[in-house]
């Protein structure tokens, strides 16, 4: 195995294993066990229509604790939380929404600055490798003697600082 080979081997075995943390814990069901816990985290998605950058969930207004309530009569129907919260932008817009759906428009706003990271760095590698590829400038005579005459100056600089 050549040493370039070995060098890249804990960087590939940390990368492997950052995918497989970030898919476990994207995969891992860590939602809300009873109505009450569900019905609040359904309020904090949702924005307060009275309010300026507040969710339902924070906020005391008559609207706000109209749209708990709403959510609350739905979450004991059965309704799934996407359907809540279709229910909810159907009636107030997609603005009401604190965090906006990945479709469209939006999932180009989400994904491109991450795909723009992922070329860039895939660019850097790249330049890097080719950059290492490039073979050793070979020294030659004509530079030993630049070098040699460029020390040789400065060593006459040095020595008549000294005698001043």
């Amino acid at each position: 195995m050549t040493p370039v080979r070995r060098s890249w081997l804990p960087w590939g075995l940390l990368a492997v294993a950052l995918v497989v943390v970030v898919l476990v814990g994207g995969l891992r069901s860590g939602g809300p066990s009873s109505n009450a816990e569900r019905v609040d985290a359904l309020a904090k998605q949702v924005r307060c229509p009275a309010c300026r950058s507040q969710s339902v969930f924070d906020s005391d207004t008559p609207s706000s604790r109209a749209i708990k309530e709403e959510v609350a009569r739905r979450v004991e129907v059965g309704q799934t939380d996407a359907e809540i919260l279709g229910y909810v932008e159907s009636r107030f817009g997609s603005e009401i929404l604190l965090s906006p759906t990945a479709d469209g428009i939006n999932a180009l706003v989400w994904g491109l600055p991450v795909a723009v990271l992922v070329l860039g760095a895939g660019g850097l590698v790249l330049a890097f490798r080719r950059w290492q590829a490039n073979e050793a400038t070979i020294v030659t005579d004509a530079d030993r003697r630049l070098v040699a005459a460029a020390l040789r100056a400065e060593d006459d600089d040095v020595g008549e600082g000294a005698g001043r």
